[in-house]
């Protein structure tokens, strides 16, 4: 029978020098055809200066001693012998942090001494009367009398005063004219605190665009606004009673049942 995958010839000549049975495998489906033959040579000895002793395990290997080396597991990433060094931290000099002006400034002497000064006496104003106080000193009552302060106003009262009253000292210890108001240290209806009518000076309105006062009867807007409005807040006050008013001197008149 044919056998179209395998066959076996002995061999009568070896390119190693030895003898031995190779076994030849082929595709061919015929004996006699030769193409496409696979041959696989399947003896182990058939290799060049072949030794069994060097597939044995127990044969003598040079042992590699400069590549290893041992672990130590209580400190496996090495950390026990790292140290560290001290580092102070130094900080900047406070002229590296602030840069210097591009321009020179120019040295300014300081506006105000701060040496010690002793406080500025304050001078009263002076007061005047009509009657005067040597006159008014004999009359029991006296009519329409004004007591005046000079850069601040007057008053004129429309009540009967006792001449009694009429003193330097009372009027400096009891009355306090003040540009918003006046205040008498008597009760009500008592001495000096009767009914009258005020005469106040300096009063303007003030417009904060132009940063003053403004002296006179304004014509135009914003301005105759501004003064109109001041003129309505004292003509709206409660207390006092509107008389007059200058717009040239700022002379705001009044009057009051008491102070």
């Amino acid at each position: 029978p044919q056998q179209p995958f395998a066959s076996s010839t002995p061999q009568s000549s070896n390119p190693f020098g030895t003898s031995s049975q190779s076994t030849t495998f082929s595709n061919n489906s015929t004996l006699n055809s030769s193409n496409f033959s696979n041959t696989i040579n399947c003896n182990p000895t058939n290799t060049m200066n072949y030794n069994p002793t060097n597939m044995n395990p127990s044969s003598n290997f040079t042992t590699n001693t400069f590549n290893t080396f041992t672990v130590n597991y209580e400190d496996p990433f090495l950390l026990k012998d790292i140290t560290f060094e001290k580092v102070e931290k130094k900080t900047a000099p406070f002229s590296r942090i602030v840069p210097k002006p591009i321009f020179s400034e120019a040295t300014m002497k300081p506006l105000l001494n701060l040496t010690y000064r002793p406080p500025r006496v304050t001078q009263k104003k002076k007061i005047y009367t009509e009657p005067s106080i040597e006159e008014a000193r004999h009359l029991k009552e006296i009519e329409n009398l004004v007591i005046g302060f000079e850069g601040k106003g007057r008053i004129q009262y429309i009540d009967k005063i006792s001449g009694t009253e009429l003193t330097t000292s009372n009027i400096e210890d009891k009355i306090t004219f003040l540009k918003n108001e006046v205040v008498v240290s008597d009760p009500p209806g008592i001495g000096l605190n009767k009914r009258a009518r005020v005469y106040v000076e300096g009063i303007f309105a003030f417009s904060k665009s132009q940063g003053d006062f403004i002296v006179g009867k304004a014509e135009k807007y914003p301005l105759k606004a501004i003064q109109e409005r001041f003129v309505y807040s004292l003509k709206e006050d409660p207390y006092k009673k509107f008389v007059d008013y200058n717009y040239e001197t700022g002379l705001y008149v009044y009057e009051v049942n008491h102070f």
